[in-house]
């Protein structure tokens, strides 16, 4: 994930938090990469693999909805 906006840092945080937390670091991966060039520094690019979901300008107020409706299983 890279660190679009000045809010990208914190979605990481957020989500490898979440991950550690629930002891998921052998199934879910979290990293930051450069840029991907479609935020436009709206926010936060993910992406979400093997399902080829990305999602954009994703701010931290957005993490936990990320989280119930893609890594949650």
């Amino acid at each position: 994930m890279p660190c679009c906006g000045d809010t990208g840092a914190e979605v990481y945080a957020k989500l490898r938090g979440w991950v550690t937390r629930y002891g998921l670091t052998s199934r879910i991966y979290v990293t930051q990469t450069s840029c991907l060039g479609w935020c436009h520094g709206e926010g936060a690019m993910i992406a979400i693999q093997p399902e080829g979901i990305y999602l954009r300008g994703v701010k931290p107020s957005d993490v936990e909805q990320v989280i119930e409706r893609y890594l949650k299983g």
